[in-house]
C-alpha cells in the first residue's frame, strides 16, 4: 500500500513539473494558460536563481511577432483571429533625435515643471490606427518628451507624425500620419467581465508587435475628479508590470478592443497618477473631443456631493431620496455663483434627472464652455431652478500643458523655415 501511494505521488509530481516546463496546465492550479502564446519562464527563474535577465527576451505568457512572422502559424482558434485582426493596426511610436527637449533649456525646464504633477516623459511607446486616414490613439506622455515624432508601423514603414490633440488627465491623445488606407482596430460594444480572458497587445521598441494573454483582475470601475468634469470608466488587468506598456490596448477574444493601458490623474492627488485600463466607453467621447480640438479643455465643478440612499435621506430629513446631496461647494465656481449651497439637493440638470455623482460628471462633460445651464434642486421644502454658465478648469497642469502645445507649435515652426531655407 505504500509502493502505491509513492507511485501516485512520484507522478502526479512527474505531470506537475513537466507542465511547468512546457507551459501546460497544471493539474495542481486554476489558473488556465493558452498554449497558442509562447510562454518563456526565464525570467521568473533568472530571478529566484540570482542570475542577470535579459530584458530583450519575451515576458511570460507572451508572444513576440517580428514584422516578417505569420501570426497564423503559431496559434489557432479565437487568439489567433483576435491577435491577427488588432496587429496590423498597432505602431510605435518615439521622439526624433533632432527634436527632443534635453537639447532645448525651455522645454527641459518645462518637463520639470510637469514631473511634479506625476507627467513624464515616456522614452517611447505604442499607439494604434482608430481610422483609415492615420489618425492614432496613443498616451500624451509617450510624445510629452519633445515636438517632432516618428511612427513605426507593422508592415516595417517609418513615417513622420503631426500632432491632433491631447488630454493631460486621461494620459491620451492623438497624432496623425499621412498615409491613406490604414487599418484601424475594432471596438467592443460591451464591457469586460471579471475575470474575463483578454490579450494585452502593443508594439515593442526591440521585437516590433506583441501579444501577451491576460486576466481581468477586477470589475469595472468608476472614478470622478470633484474638481473638473472627468468620468472614468476603467479596470486593472492581472499583469503587475502594466506601467511599462504605455499605449498598449486590451483585446478580447473576439478581436475587439475593450480598453487602453494610461496613466491617469489620480481623483484626489492632482500629483499623483494610476496606471489603469481605460475602458472603450470613456475613450470614445475623449477621441471625439480631441479630433477638434489641440487640448482637452474641461468644466470646473467645485463640488463635493454625495449620492442620495433612502437609508440617507431619512437619517438627515431631506424629502427627496434620489440625487446629489451637496457637502461643499467651492466659493469660485460657477455652481456656487449660481447659488447653490450646502444641504442643496442636486435632482436635476437640464431635463436629465441627476441620481449619481458619475452620471452628473458625465452630463457636464459632454457641454461646452461658456453653455448656460438649468440645475434643478431641492432646498428645504422649496424646488428651485438655478442657471448655471458653465467655466474651464483652468488647473496648474492644464497650463503647463498649453505652455508645452504652444512651445511645440514654435519649434515645429523654426524647424519648417529653417528647412525652407
Amino acid at each position: 500500500m505504500r509502493r502505491l501511494i509513492f507511485l501516485i505521488l512520484f507522478v502526479l509530481f512527474t505531470i506537475a513539473t513537466i507542465a511547468w516546463l512546457t507551459g501546460l496546465e497544471s493539474p495542481f492550479s486554476g489558473a488556465r494558460t493558452h498554449s497558442v502564446l509562447t510562454h518563456d519562464d526565464k525570467s521568473s527563474r533568472a530571478k529566484n536563481s540570482g542570475t542577470k535577465n535579459d530584458a530583450s527576451k519575451p515576458m511570460a505568457a507572451s508572444l513576440l511577432l517580428g514584422a516578417n512572422v505569420d501570426y497564423s502559424k503559431q496559434s489557432s482558434g479565437k487568439t489567433q483571429a483576435a491577435a491577427s485582426s488588432a496587429v496590423p493596426s498597432l505602431v510605435f511610436i518615439e521622439v526624433k533625435k533632432d527634436g527632443e527637449w534635453r537639447n532645448e533649456p525651455a522645454g527641459k525646464k518645462l518637463l520639470g515643471k510637469l514631473a511634479a504633477y506625476g507627467v513624464n516623459a515616456r522614452a517611447g511607446g505604442s499607439g494604434f490606427f482608430i481610422d483609415k486616414q492615420g489618425t492614432i490613439l496613443t498616451n500624451f506622455s509617450i510624445l510629452l518628451g519633445g515636438y517632432t515624432w516618428k511612427v513605426h508601423s507593422a508592415d516595417g514603414q517609418d513615417t513622420d507624425a503631426e500632432l491632433v490633440g491631447v488630454d493631460p488627465a486621461t494620459d491620451l491623445a492623438l497624432i496623425r500620419i499621412s498615409k491613406a488606407g490604414t487599418l484601424p482596430i475594432r471596438w467592443s460594444g460591451s464591457q469586460p467581465n471579471f475575470a474575463e480572458a483578454l490579450l494585452l497587445l502593443g508594439f515593442d521598441a526591440k521585437n516590433g508587435p506583441r501579444v501577451m494573454d491576460v486576466m481581468t483582475s477586477s470589475g469595472i470601475q468608476e472614478s470622478a475628479n470633484s474638481d473638473e468634469a472627468v468620468s472614468l470608466k476603467h479596470f486593472l488587468v492581472d499583469y503587475d508590470s502594466l506601467d511599462h506598456c504605455p499605449g498598449w490596448l486590451l483585446s478580447n477574444l473576439e478581436g475587439s478592443v475593450v480598453g487602453v493601458v494610461a496613466h491617469v490623474e489620480n481623483p484626489v492627488n492632482e500629483q499623483k497618477r494610476d496606471t489603469v485600463v481605460i475602458s472603450t466607453e470613456s475613450v470614445q467621447p475623449i477621441i471625439d473631443a480631441l479630433q477638434n480640438t489641440p487640448l482637452l479643455h474641461r468644466v470646473y465643478i467645485g463640488l463635493d456631493s454625495r449620492q442620495l440612499t433612502s437609508a440617507l435621506a431619512n437619517l438627515i430629513g431631506v424629502k427627496p431620496d434620489k440625487g446629489l446631496l451637496v457637502a461643499q461647494v467651492n466659493s469660485d465656481s460657477p455652481l456656487a455663483m449660481a447659488g447653490l449651497q450646502s444641504g442643496d439637493v442636486i435632482i436635476g440638470l437640464g431635463d436629465i434627472a441627476i441620481n449619481s455623482n458619475m452620471q452628473f460628471y458625465q452630463q457636464l462633460a459632454g457641454m461646452a464652455i461658456g453653455a448656460k445651464v438649468p440645475l434643478q434642486i431641492q432646498r428645504g421644502d422649496q424646488r428651485l431652478t438655478l442657471h448655471v454658465v458653465l467655466q474651464e478648469h483652468k488647473s496648474g497642469l492644464q497650463q503647463l500643458v498649453q505652455q508645452w502645445l504652444d512651445l511645440v507649435a514654435k519649434k515645429r515652426k523654426e524647424t519648417a523655415d529653417e528647412a525652407a531655407r
